[in-house]
C-alpha cells in the first residue's frame, strides 16, 4: 500500500515537472527580431518576479486554516498553519478576468514554516484558476479546480492515509497593497481514506 503511494506521488510530482517544463520551453515563433527583442525584457521580468513570489508565498505569508469536518478534525486538530504555493503560468485576461494554472501545493499543519513534524496534510497536483482582475483597493473573487496527490498524517491516531482526489477552492482576494493583500476561501476536498480535510482558509498574502 505505501508503495503504491509514494508511486502516486511521483506521478503526481512528474506530471507537475512535465506541464511546467513545456510551458518554459514552449515559445511562439517571432515574427520578427525587434519584436523578439521588445518581449525580452518583460519576459525575464516576469520570470523573476515569479521566483520571488514563489519564495514570499512560502515565508513571508501567514495563513490560518480551519478544518470543518468532523474526520478531518479528529484526525489532525484544528486549528492549523495554513501552507499554499502557487506555480501557475502568468494568467491570460479575458473579458475582465484572470485565467490560469499550473502546479499547485497546499496543506496545514501544527508549525508555521520552516518547522515541520506534528499532524498535517498536504496537496499536491495541478490545477487552473478563474479570478477577476485584480487592483488596488477592490475585492477579486476566484475559484480553483483541481486534481490532487492527498497526503494526510495524524499523530493522534499514528497512521497515515494516501489517496488522489478532487479540490476546489471558492475565496476572494483583497489588496490594500501594492504586494499585500488579504485573503479568504473555503477548500472543498475529496476524502483521503475516509479523511475530509476540507476546511476554511484566511490570511495575509504577499505579492
Amino acid at each position: 500500500m505505501e508503495v503504491t503511494a509514494l508511486g502516486r506521488k511521483y506521478v503526481t510530482l512528474g506530471t507537475c515537472a512535465l506541464v511546467l517544463a513545456a510551458g518554459m520551453f514552449c515559445t511562439r515563433p517571432a515574427q520578427a527580431q525587434e519584436a523578439v527583442t521588445k518581449e525580452a525584457a518583460p519576459k525575464e521580468a516576469h520570470e523573476k518576479n515569479g521566483i520571488i513570489h514563489t519564495i514570499a508565498q512560502n515565508f513571508l505569508g501567514l495563513n490560518g486554516y480551519w478544518l470543518t469536518a468532523g474526520s478531518g478534525t479528529k484526525a489532525i486538530g484544528t486549528p492549523k498553519f495554513g501552507s499554499n504555493t502557487d506555480l501557475f503560468f502568468r494568467p491570460a485576461h479575458r473579458w475582465g478576468l484572470e485565467i490560469t494554472g499550473g502546479g499547485h501545493m497546499f496543506g496545514a499543519k501544527d508549525h508555521w514554516l520552516p518547522f515541520s513534524g506534528g499532524n498535517h496534510f498536504d496537496m499536491t497536483g495541478l490545477a487552473f484558476r478563474i479570478s477577476k482582475t485584480r487592483s488596488m483597493n477592490t475585492v477579486a473573487p476566484f475559484v480553483t479546480v483541481g486534481y490532487y496527490y492527498g497526503e494526510v498524517h495524524s499523530k493522534i491516531f499514528n497512521a497515515n492515509a494516501y489517496d488522489i482526489v478532487p479540490s476546489a477552492t471558492v475565496g476572494a482576494e483583497y489588496r490594500f497593497a501594492r504586494y499585500l493583500s488579504l485573503k479568504a476561501q473555503y477548500r472543498f476536498n475529496g476524502y483521503i481514506h475516509g479523511i475530509d480535510t476540507s476546511g476554511f482558509s484566511a490570511g495575509i498574502s504577499v505579492f
